[in-house]
């Protein structure tokens, strides 16, 4: 079995501004033992206090803060447009991970 060693992820997360659930998914994905993935966020809360205590999060993030609801499929798609990674991973923002995912 081949190893993944050097791929990159790219996790899309949509969110339409639920705080706490977001704030937990990014701790279990910032905890994991695999270290090569980017994350890309897709705001639709459209409320700019949401956009900058994600922001403020992690720096690394890749932020799209929407100017409308996009919905989820076409917020899934701008994070796909905003990746650059080899694998493709999105989720729901309430999704929590073991550290060794």
């Amino acid at each position: 079995m081949e190893v993944m060693s050097n791929k990159l992820v790219s996790i899309i997360i949509v969110t339409a501004g639920k705080e706490n659930y977001l704030e937990s998914c990014l701790k279990s994905l910032y905890a994991q033992t695999y270290t090569d993935f980017e994350i890309i966020v897709v705001d639709n809360s459209l409320n700019p206090d949401f956009t900058n205590k994600t922001r403020q999060f992690n720096p690394g993030i890749k932020l799209y803060p929407s100017p409308k609801n996009l919905f989820y499929c076409e917020a899934l798609n701008k994070g796909i447009d905003m990746s650059i990674g080899d694998f493709i991973l999105w989720l729901n923002d309430d999704v929590l991970f073991e550290k060794d995912f």
